[in-house]
């Protein structure tokens, strides 16, 4: 599905929301804080039809920039359907730029209530706002927000009552609702301080706090500091729930550092981490899989539904610098679907130019869309001219299967370790962007990818075959390099992929290794064998 705005509009947010008009799905929640001469608009969206069911738009006066965040809340107004709040951090309700926080009626779509930022300047809802569900067990949702400066306010259903403040270091602090961590049956939330100086300047932190009365439950940390050439990591930049990824029955979440703090390219390639929310131990470390200084990758995130049906959610990472192997010519800013249960990439896209780069607006796992069992997942591309300038666009991918298992044990080589296969790149047949490394080899020697219908244990030189019943090369023996890795592109459009019976289509499943030479080899066989990936491949 694609959603485009019109003149002007500049489509910037993406969520989902249970389902209001009756179609039986879920819909969406789009926004823009720069549409309509920055007054900002918020539009619910049929995932069944594609047409707006309720439109909301900020004051002409103020320039509210209505729509610079955007949360699903649940039933804040008592009347048992999902309710929807947006961002105004141009609204004066307390002097210039105090901004506010609007709750939207899911069943109406008029306003339920206004909740202004504390003083002029603050711009509250310019960075962050999030439902984080009935912290105080009275029946209606909740939510958290906060502006430019540094604190998050809780604010309670029904009435918008401040409950709590948060202070932090600094400035544009993010958040999210990420269900109950500690066990008490009440959710807890995470907020984001990119900017925290605790392990070093400019590392930042994420703080849990518990939804019960506010204390601290722990915080995680970046982990570089800034230096004359580095801004140092900034996690927490972006923040979002990820559902139970681990299985242990706590909410988890993933959080961003990009390497920088505004639009501007930072200068490290930043990395994304999935966190355990019970513990804080990091589940998934992931960054760019083509590194450059100024990937900004991690500068949304955005987690909770299972893609590709393995029931684990899995999650999104955009990253508004990354450039393509190939250059500017092929793609600027990308957007990448990750795999809760084992991290590696499943899916990417690029965008077009360096004025529509993808990873700059929204990101978003959604919830299914279309009743088939996979959760969807969307971009936007405030930038995308087309009819109309500047329009920006909201795109709506299927959910598919795609996975990367590793098994089977390798043996040691001459180089003292076993050697391991990796994807690197996105396991999807569009693409066309997946690239296999096996690492150490013995340097200077050659080697051989393979895959194959059927997984296998077979004693084979001195290691183990661990593919068999039809096996195809991938291209032609290539040489290790001094650091013993070896990397070869599997191109779908060539043979033997692209036709016939070793053509990888969208849904297969195929077994993948690496066959190298070892001339010193511990087994005095002449060569061995990596471990073996099975993979199943996406769109």
């Amino acid at each position: 599905m694609t959603i485009d705005g019109e003149f002007g509009d500049f489509l910037q947010r993406i969520a989902s929301i249970p389902d209001l008009d009756g179609g039986g799905q879920s819909d969406l929640l789009i926004s823009s804080m720069s549409a309509l001469g920055t007054r900002g608009l918020v539009r619910i969206v049929s995932s069944e039809t594609g047409l707006t069911i309720f439109e909301n738009v900020g004051s002409a006066t103020n320039n509210d920039a209505l729509g610079a965040t955007i949360a699903t809340l649940g039933d804040f107004d008592g009347d048992s359907i999902c309710d929807y709040a947006a961002g105004a951090p141009g609204a004066h309700p307390n002097g210039n730029d105090s901004g506010l926080i609007r709750v939207f009626s899911g069943a109406t779509g008029q306003k339920i209530v206004d909740i202004p930022g504390p003083y002029a300047g603050f711009e509250f809802g310019r960075f962050s706002l999030a439902g984080i569900g009935d912290v105080n067990g009275d029946g209606y949702a909740d939510l958290a927000a906060g502006g430019f400066d540094d604190h998050v306010r809780v604010h309670l259903g029904p009435n918008g009552a401040l409950l709590r403040i948060h202070p932090g270091p600094l400035t544009r602090p993010s958040v999210a609702g990420i269900g109950d961590v500690d066990g008490d049956l009440v959710p807890d939330y995470a907020v984001g301080w990119p900017q925290d100086g605790t392990n070093g300047c400019l590392t930042g932190k994420v703080v849990v706090y518990s939804g019960t009365d506010g204390s601290l439950i722990y915080e995680v940390y970046g982990s570089t500091p800034c230096t004359a050439n580095y801004d140092g990591d900034h996690l927490g930049r972006s923040l979002s729930a990820a559902g139970d990824v681990d299985g242990d029955g706590f909410g988890d979440f993933v959080a961003g550092a990009p390497g920088g703090l505004g639009l501007q390219f930072g200068a490290g390639e930043g990395f994304v981490r999935l966190y355990s929310g019970h513990t804080g131990a990091i589940i998934h470390e992931v960054t760019a899989d083509t590194p450059g200084t100024n990937d900004a990758f991690g500068f949304r995130v955005s987690g909770g539904g299972d893609v590709n049906r393995d029931g684990v959610p899995d999650f999104m990472v955009g990253a508004h610098g990354d450039i393509p192997e190939g250059g500017i010519s092929e793609g600027w800013g990308s957007v990448s679907l990750f795999s809760g249960a084992t991290g590696e990439m499943l899916w990417k896209q690029f965008g077009t130019w360096f004025s529509e780069p993808y990873g700059r607006g929204g990101v978003a796992v959604l919830e299914d869309l279309d009743g088939d069992g996979y959760a969807e997942f969307a971009l936007t591309n405030d930038g995308a001219s087309f009819s109309f300038q500047s329009a920006g666009r909201v795109i709506v991918f299927r959910g598919a299967p795609g996975e990367v298992t590793r098994y089977c044990t390798p043996s040691p080589n001459s180089t003292g370790s076993p050697a391991v296969i990796d994807t690197l790149g996105p396991v999807s047949v569009g693409n066309d962007r997946l690239d296999l490394v096996a690492e150490p080899l013995p340097a200077g020697q050659f080697g051989l990818f393979i895959y194959a219908t059927d997984p296998a244990a077979t004693p084979f030189g001195d290691g183990v075959l661990c593919v068999g019943g039809q096996v195809y090369r991938i291209g032609t023996p290539t040489t290790a390099d001094s650091s013993g890795v070896l990397r070869s592109d599997l191109p779908f459009d060539e043979p033997p992929a692209n036709a016939g019976p070793g053509e990888i289509v969208p849904g297969s499943t195929w077994y993948l290794q690496c066959w190298y030479r070892d001339p010193g080899g511990p087994g005095g066989n002449g060569f061995n064998l990596s471990d073996a990936l099975e993979v199943l491949f996406t769109p």
